[in-house]
């Protein structure tokens, strides 16, 4: 998995962000630095879990597919600089 992404595109997207119409506005990224969205990210998938994925990404994945992968989003979110 590529950690980190090409920083000029980010940069680009945080200026001036899309949210779909099921995002609440209190979940919107209060800022539009790259650190701040990296904060962002580890605070979001603090909490998160398996079953939050299957939940979310259920239709898409295999379920031998999602046993895991909340460890595997934290950790390439550590990586993340």
């Amino acid at each position: 998995m590529i950690t980190n992404p090409d920083i000029k595109t980010l940069k680009e997207r945080l200026r001036k962000p899309s949210y779909s119409r099921l995002v609440r506005k209190e979940d919107y990224l209060a800022g539009s630095e790259v650190g701040q969205f990296y904060d962002f990210l580890k605070m979001k998938i603090r909490d998160i879990s398996d079953k939050d994925i299957e939940k979310s990404l259920g239709d898409y994945l295999k379920k031998d597919d999602i046993a895991g992968l909340s460890m595997k989003f934290r950790a390439e979110l550590a990586k993340l600089k």
